[in-house]
Formats: C-alpha cells, structure tokens, sequence
C-alpha cells in the first residue's frame, strides 16, 4: 500500500477543528451562507470515508439539527430543497454511526433495537413529509446481467441523486 492509498484524514481533521471553532450547537439545514456549505461538504466527505472504511463518521452527534421547513409538496424553492436534502445526508450520518460506531460495543440488544427504530421513524418522517419534487419521474429495475446491482432512477433535478459515471 503506498502513501497514496492511505487517507489518514489529515483534511478531514483540519476541516472539523476549523468547523468546531466557528459552528454553533445548532445546524439550520437551510442556512445558504459559505459555513454552512462548508459544513455540508464536511458531513459529505465523512460519510464518504465512513463507507469506504467501514468507520463511523467523525461527526459530533451531540449538534441539534433543526427541521427542514415545511413543504407544500407542490411550490418549493431551492432553499426549502437544499433543507431537506441537507436532512437526509444527516439522516444517512446517524444510520452509519448506528452501524460503525459504538452502539455496536452496546450489550443490550433491546436498547440497540430501539436506537434502530427510532432512525427508522426519522427515515420513515422525512419520506412522509418531502416535497414532491424529491418524488423520481422514472424508476427502472437493474437489467439482467447489468453491470450495476443498482436501479436507475430518474429526478426532475440532478442533485436529488447521485450520478454514477
């Protein structure tokens, strides 16, 4: 393995102390200034490195994410999108602490059963409530013999999805 291939976080590192210094106890999702983008790059790249390393993402759980705003499901600007977007990245941050973290070392399965179900009614919420332009104009099962084991799924704006190349 070369120095290369050995991502010892040094960015990332750098990044959260920078973030600690300037962030406060709550993350408004919504919030279009350059610390909050900043802020959602970082929880990004986490959760990149936490899937590729199977770790959990160096992230402070103990930060009050407020709500998305409330959404009509038919008008919704871009701030009200990039809210509930932001939500389901932090959504998606809390499963891999589930599944990487310390709850693992947690003898009691009851309490790990409950901490699982609680992040599945926040999933469930967030679907519940989306605007509707989070709904996919065109879904498409994988075609046998695909070379992806994924779907394809289409959205009326290209960052409600990932890409692949």
């Amino acid at each position: 393995m070369t120095e290369r291939d050995r991502d010892q976080e040094r960015h990332l590192a750098g990044f959260s102390a920078l973030l600690k210094t300037s962030q406060g106890r709550q993350v408004d999702p919504s919030i279009p200034s350059i610390s909050q983008a900043a802020f959602w790059v970082y929880v990004r790249q986490c959760l990149y490195n936490a899937c590729v390393n199977q770790q959990p993402p160096n992230l402070d759980f103990d930060v009050v994410m407020l709500p998305p705003p409330p959404s009509d499901g038919l008008v919704v600007d871009v701030k009200t999108e990039t809210a509930w977007a932001n939500t389901m990245i932090w959504i998606s941050a809390t499963v891999m602490h589930f599944c990487f973290g310390a709850s693992l070392m947690v003898p009691d399965p009851l309490k790990r059963k409950r901490e699982w179900e609680a992040l599945s009614k926040s999933l469930e919420s967030w679907d519940r409530s989306k605007p509707r332009t989070f709904e996919p104009i065109w879904f498409s099962e994988p075609a046998p013999g695909n070379s992806s084991p994924f779907p394809e799924i289409w959205f009326t704006a290209d960052w409600h999805g990932m890409l692949r190349s």
